[in-house]
C-alpha cells in the first residue's frame, strides 16, 4: 500500500474502502414485532375492503382504499422492501379492479394493461437501470475507489 505525501497531507488510495453510514457493532434487525403488525395489518385492510362497502364510494373505490391503506402500512413500517410495495400496489390493483379482477367489478373498468403500462414508463426503467448500477457499484466497492480518485486533487493542500 503507497502512501503519497505533499506538503504534509498523506493520502491512502484504499482509506475510501473503510468508510461506511452504519456505525459499528449495529446489525439489521431481523424480527420487529411493528412490522409483524403492520404487515398484518395492511393484510386486514385489503381484506376487510374487498367484502365492506365504504358510504360514498363505488365498489372499486372502496377496494383502492384497501390497497391504499396497505400500501401506506407497508411503505412506512417496511415490512416488505419499499420496491416490493410499489410493485405490490400494482398487481392488487389488477387483481381488484382491472377488467381481469378476481371479484366482480363494474363496466368500463380500467384494463390490466393500463397498470402494467406504469412499470413500463421509459423513465422507470431509466431509474431501474440507474439504480441497478449503484448498487453493482456498492457491491464491488467501485464507489469508494473513484470517490478516493476523485477526492485526492481535493485532499492535496496546496503548498
Amino acid at each position: 500500500m503507497s502512501h503519497r505525501s505533499k506538503a504534509g497531507v498523506s493520502i491512502n488510495p484504499r482509506s475510501a474502502q473503510n468508510m461506511s453510514t452504519r456505525p459499528a457493532g449495529v446489525s439489521k434487525k431481523k424480527f420487529s414485532p411493528l412490522k409483524t403488525f403492520c404487515a398484518l395489518g395492511a393484510l386486514a385492510a385489503i381484506t376487510i375492503c374487498l367484502f365492506v362497502q365504504l358510504p360514498g364510494l363505488s365498489v372499486e373505490g372502496t377496494r383502492m382504499f384497501g390497497i391504499f391503506l396497505a400500501a401506506i402500512l407497508l411503505w412506512v413500517s417496511e415490512a416488505v422492501p419499499l420496491a416490493g410495495t410499489a410493485v405490490l400496489v400494482i398487481f392488487l390493483e389488477v387483481l381488484f379492479i382491472s377488467d381481469h379482477a378476481l371479484l366482480d367489478v363494474a363496466k368500463g373498468a380500467p384494463a390490466y394493461t393500463k397498470f402494467f403500462g406504469a412499470l413500463a414508463n421509459p423513465v422507470i426503467i431509466l431509474f431501474l437501470g440507474g439504480f441497478m448500477v449503484a448498487d453493482g457499484a456498492a457491491k464491488y466497492k467501485l464507489d469508494r475507489a473513484l470517490s478516493a480518485v476523485l477526492l485526492k486533487p481535493l485532499l492535496v493542500s496546496h503548498a
